[in-house]
């Protein structure tokens, strides 16, 4: 080293990155895309086959798709062509929250549209993980099949 020359100081490295680039850059973006996947599930009902009248004509019924978060994950695949999976994302403190709420959102829709009768609610429960649990307690009193009536024969009734 030679004295009076200034050495430049050597700047920290920046970890690695590893992997591809994630597709999902922020938590608005997965916010955006939920509200698409919202009006996309509003928009593409099921059509149901069904028969009507005396002479059974065919038609078709629209059904209201639910919004579930299983249906959010799988269209952002379809649509987005991006796999998203909430177990890989929840550890990120920053969609943590963004995806807990989705997931609320998605479940307060359906029990909704379970209290109006538009989805079965036991199927909307079991997605959920609602119950509707009941105890009942029964007690069993042990009672004799012949009751002891005492002795019956007296003394004084001996023939």
């Amino acid at each position: 080293m030679s004295k009076g020359k200034a050495q430049p100081k050597e700047q920290p490295k920046e970890p690695l990155k590893r992997g591809r680039p994630r597709k999902v850059e922020s938590p608005e973006m997965l916010i955006e895309w939920f509200f698409q996947y919202l009006e996309w599930a509003k928009n593409n009902p099921f059509k149901v086959q069904d028969y009507v009248g005396k002479d059974g004509v065919m038609v078709y019924r629209e059904k209201e798709r639910p919004v579930t978060f299983m249906g959010f994950e799988s269209w952002i695949y379809t649509v987005k062509d991006t796999f998203f999976h909430d177990t890989y994302w929840l550890k990120d403190e920053n969609f943590s929250p963004v995806i807990l709420r989705i997931k609320e959102a998605c479940k307060a829709e359906n029990v909704d549209g379970a209290s109006a009768g538009v989805y079965q609610s036991n199927i909307i429960a079991r997605i959920n993980g609602i119950k509707d649990a009941t105890d009942t307690n029964v007690t069993i009193k042990e009672q004799p099949l012949f009751p002891d009536i005492g002795n019956v024969l007296t003394d004084n009734g001996n023939k």
